[in-house]
Formats: C-alpha cells, structure tokens, sequence
C-alpha cells in the first residue's frame, strides 16, 4: 500500500461530511454537532472535526511498518503523538465536567441530542 491510498479514506470522509452527510451513528441516536451558540456548524468546519476526531484510527495504518514499509524513525514518533492525543482525548472527555474532548475543546463544538421533528 502507498501513502495516498491511505488517505483515501480521510479524504473520503472530509468530503461526505463537508456535503451535508452525517454518520449512521449520529442518525440513528439522534445526536447533533453545534457550536457555542447551538447552532449548526459549516460543512467544513464539521468535515475538519470528523478528520481530528478520527486521527487515531486513520494513524494506525500508517504507523504499521509492515503495512507500507514506513520506516521506525517516522512510525515510532507518529505513534508517541498519536497515542498521546488519543490518551488525552479520553482523559478530558472522562474528567472534564463538561465531558468534551480535546476535539470538540479545539473546535468550539459540542455534541448534543436533537428532536428528529424539528426541520434538519
């Protein structure tokens, strides 16, 4: 595998949601992502946060020196950082009494329940 076919998916994801899409998660429980007003964020903003808040699952693969052949001096670095902002992700989500993670602290944002009947 190359480095580009790596990105795909984050490249892929960017995209649904910068174009209005929300996952079948967030559908289905009825969940909402707003900014500090309530209100619905841009698409952009939205497709930026989705990207930070799966940083640790789409790393994976590029750290994994059997997968692509990434070298220990690039992979063992990338994989510190990323298992210290995953690490810090679940700290300030469990600890925090507001109960955001370090991705919705960056981006202002915060994830709410909505009622299906309102307009979308």
């Amino acid at each position: 595998l190359s480095m580009g076919s790596l990105l795909i998916v984050p490249v892929l994801v960017m995209w649904w949601v910068s174009k209005g899409g929300s996952s079948p998660g967030k559908k289905l429980m009825q969940l909402r992502v707003v900014d500090r007003h309530g209100l619905r964020l841009r698409p952009r903003i939205l497709a930026r946060r989705s990207i930070l808040q799966y940083l640790p699952i789409w790393c994976g693969p590029i750290t994994n020196t059997e997968t692509i052949g990434t070298p220990d001096y690039i992979s063992t670095p990338i994989s510190v950082a990323v298992g210290l902002f995953f690490l810090l992700e679940i700290l300030l989500a469990i600890f925090r009494r507001e109960g955001r993670s370090l991705h919705d602290q960056i981006f202002g944002t915060r994830v709410v329940l909505f009622d299906s009947r309102d307009s979308q």
